[in-house]
């Protein structure tokens, strides 16, 4: 039987391992394999409707079955913070950076960095947070579907660990003594934000 294919909106090398680990049934294309290269702005201020900017601007370019999440970090002494400015938290704050940076490990550093900053300019006692995930997925009849998991824990005040990427290495997530970062990809895929949203899109294919 041949495979379902579906477009992931993203050219992130990082997000796409980690939903080809949790739907490894299903092909997956990137942007970039269906010769697209730019991305829409998300302009939206919630997960669900920057998921689907994302989601429309790459159905236009193929007849498969898209699907784009729209995923972030809310602290809740920061008022949930950054939230969905996750992926853009430096230059949200007024930081600087050259015009061809596109290094993601250097812009990840960059917002690590900053979220740490604010929280210790806050004096944040209690780190409270989660990682949130939204799944937007069209059909190709072009029907639309939303799928959301969250992954619960706290901010560390200094990194750990080498793997993931974005503020993997400060979160700790609930009941584990390891962060994101120095998780195996089997141990952060059963627990993550990601995971969980996937896990949902899984049943509703199998259906």
């Amino acid at each position: 039987m041949k495979k379902k294919t579906i477009v992931v909106a993203s050219n992130n090398k990082g997000k796409i391992k980690e939903i080809k680990a949790l739907l490894p049934d299903i092909e997956l294309l990137s942007l970039s394999d269906i010769g697209v290269s730019d991305t829409p702005e998300e302009t939206e201020n919630t997960f669900i409707k920057n998921a689907l900017i994302k989601a429309r601007h790459a159905k236009a370019f193929t007849e498969h079955t898209v699907i784009a999440d729209d995923s972030g970090l809310e602290v809740f002494c920061l008022d949930n913070m950054p939230g969905v400015f996750s992926k853009r938290l430096y230059v949200n704050r007024g930081g600087k950076t050259e015009e061809n940076m596109t290094d993601s490990a250097c812009i990840d550093k960059l917002n690590l960095c900053t979220l740490l900053k604010m929280m210790e300019k806050k004096e944040c006692d209690k780190r409270d947070a989660r990682f949130v995930c939204v799944i937007a997925l069209i059909n190709s009849d072009r029907t639309e579907v939303v799928f959301e998991g969250q992954c619960r824990g706290r901010i560390l005040t200094e990194p750990k660990g080498s793997g993931g990427f974005g503020y993997d290495p400060v979160f700790l997530p609930d009941g584990y003594d390891k962060t994101f970062a120095e998780m195996d990809d089997e141990q952060k895929n059963g627990i993550s934000h990601r995971a969980n949203a996937l896990r949902k899109l899984k049943e509703y294919l199998d259906d």
